[in-house]
């Protein structure tokens, strides 16, 4: 077990060694004796006692009050008074030193020990006490978070300085505001009605322990605006009556911008996954929809809810169902694939769909797949007709006979030699070669020369100028 060290401060020497005598009896263990103020103050700062047992009334410049309070200041160290009699203005002196206790003279051994015990006990508390103060103001002071406590009247009795980080005021400024200058309106009227639902359950004496979070936005001494996240707690007394509120705030203004960024995403992301023309699904790796967006409920035939719990194998074709587990092995595999299915509405249409597909990936693996499709009916129904269209082109086309190469023309007639080495008219010859049908006429020149009493085509036109000018 540890000895506490006393210092005595005695200036009559017999008194001071009986009461050395007595404490080494008790089991203390006394330092030094001194008998006056300044030698006092010395040996305190070198012996560093546990508790220093000063007589008040000490002859010099320095009497024991004054010495006291030095000792207590500088260094720590409890006081314990012994007096036989002081003046009222004496006594005021020594209350202000805070000692540990009086021990009146005369004295005996026990109210000696009693006094001492519960001096280094009190002594012992207290250093805890600070320690934990320390400890506290410490963080208080130096954390990210704030720390308040507020009355029932809702006014800041205390706050930590790190305030002054997160909304730009000193706790003393703090502590003069109303909320009406600490929050918006928004938040205000949030707090108010938070306050009396809490009121209420005091009332009811529920749950007097419980805790609530809540978000609030705070006016930072620049103007702008900061999001707090706080946690609240009860303050009560001994007898569990509400007499204040206290609690810490975080700021969380960078999560409000992120998500209020997300919620704009989402947005963005919902319109477009919503007014989109082509498909947007997403179904497990079992093949039921999760999600799929309106044009794709439209053209199922399907309520939103009534296709999110169906499978993708309910409305494909019975022949495409294969294909189905092939593309999830595919995908499984490779992470994405793309291709060609047949789906039947609810009315019974099948419609061909055109899809790319990838994989979604939770934390421990597939979870899913995320896609989309376009209806590519009509573009396969006008294909096929294109392609029919094109058929009957080129058959018409294989029809078509070509004159080419070096034909035999006599020079009078103007018979066309064939193959066979016949001679052809040559209108019969085209006719035979070619699809193309004769109708006779006759020109100008052969209707001068041969019907010349014939006025065929007339002299001229009612311009003056013959057939052949034109």
């Amino acid at each position: 077990m540890e000895v506490s060290s006393i210092l005595i401060v005695e200036d009559e020497f017999v008194i001071a060694k009986d009461i050395e005598t007595s404490l080494e009896n008790m089991g203390y263990s006394v330092c030094a004796i001194v008998s006056s103020g300044r030698e006092a103050i010395a040996k305190a700062e070198k012996e560093k006692p546990d508790l220093v047992l000063m007589d008040m009334v000490l002859k010099g410049s320095i009497d024991g009050v004054e010495a006291a309070r030095k000792i207590g200041t500088q260094f720590k160290i409890p006081i314990v008074y012994l007096t036989a009699y002081a003046d009222e203005n004496t006594l005021e002196r020594a209350k202000k030193t805070e000692p540990y206790g009086y021990i009146i003279k005369p004295f005996n051994d026990r109210e000696l020990n009693t006094t001492i015990k519960m001096a280094l006990y009190n002594c012992k508390m207290e250093a805890k006490l600070r320690e934990g103060e320390d400890r506290y103001r410490f963080l208080a002071e130096n954390m990210a978070d704030i720390v308040w406590i507020i009355d029932l009247d809702l006014q800041t009795t205390y706050v930590s300085p790190s305030i002054e980080k997160v909304l730009g005021f000193t706790p003393e400024e703090r502590k003069k505001q109303t909320l009406e200058e600490m929050l918006t309106p928004d938040a205000l009227k949030k707090i108010t009605e938070t306050f009396s639902q809490e009121l209420e359950l005091e009332k009811e004496r529920k749950d007097q322990d419980r805790s609530l979070s809540i978000e609030l936005e705070y006016y930072h001494k620049n103007g702008s605006i900061v999001w707090l996240e706080s946690n609240v707690k009860a303050m009560r007394d001994s007898a569990g009556n509400l007499i204040g509120i206290y609690g810490s705030s975080r700021d969380i203004s960078a999560r409000k911008r992120a998500e209020t960024a997300l919620l704009k995403s989402e947005k963005k992301y919902r319109d477009l996954f919503e007014n989109v023309l082509d498909y947007i699904y997403s179904h497990d790796l079992e093949g039921n929809f999760i999600e799929t967006n309106l044009t794709a409920v439209v053209a199922y035939g399907f309520g939103d809810s009534e296709l999110r719990g169906k499978n993708v194998r309910d409305i494909i074709d019975d022949k495409s169902k294969h294909l189905f587990d092939e593309y999830l092995q595919k995908v499984l595999k490779y992470g994405k694939s793309e291709g060609l299915v047949k789906v039947v509405t609810r009315s019974g249409i099948k419609r061909i769909l055109e899809y790319r597909n990838s994989l979604i990936l939770g934390p421990e693996g597939p979870v899913g797949v995320r896609g989309c499709a376009r209806d590519i009916s009509e573009r396969i129904i006008y294909e096929k007709a294109l392609k029919k269209e094109k058929e009957k082109l080129q058959q018409a086309l294989d029809q078509v006979k070509t004159l080419s190469g070096l034909l035999p023309i006599c020079s009078y007639c103007k018979k066309i030699r064939d193959d066979q080495g016949y001679w052809n008219q040559i209108e019969e010859y085209i006719h035979h070669h070619t699809d193309i049908e004769f109708s006779h006429s006759i020109c100008q020149e052969c209707a001068k020369k041969y019907y010349p009493e014939m006025d065929l085509y007339g002299e001229c036109h009612g311009d003056g100028k013959s057939p052949s000018d034109q």
